[in-house]
């Protein structure tokens, strides 16, 4: 067994396609588990077209850029949580803290954006 560390950034418009999700997320994650086999995975999950649709709204309800990272951050982590879900481990919240991150003992680890 390989002690490998890899980081693996899945873009929420990929994690999340529009058609299929829960097929596909279950693919992507049956992937990263036989990954797992060899090397340790870090996985960033981003928020996608769920991100930019409440930072749009945010903006017209006249929210600044703050309200709508606060937003798009959120997003990234419900696709986090999919995934996390789909590799059968879905906690109340994902990790927020890279460094935290590394220190998990799992070998797969999910986060959103930060």
């Amino acid at each position: 067994m390989h002690t490998d560390s890899v980081v693996v950034s899945i873009g929420g418009s990929i994690l999340v396609p529009g058609e299929n999700d829960s097929e596909y997320i279950m693919r992507l994650a049956s992937m990263l588990k036989e990954a797992s086999k060899d090397s340790r995975i870090a996985v960033i999950c981003g928020g996608g077209k769920t991100a930019r649709y409440y930072a749009g709204i945010a903006k017209e309800l006249g929210g600044g850029d703050y309200q709508q990272d606060i937003l798009g951050i959120a997003a990234t982590r419900m696709n986090a949580q999919l995934l996390a879900l789909a590799l059968g481990d879905m906690p109340d919240d994902v990790c927020r803290d890279p460094e935290e991150l590394a220190s998990e003992k799992k070998r797969i680890s999910v986060m959103g954006g930060t």
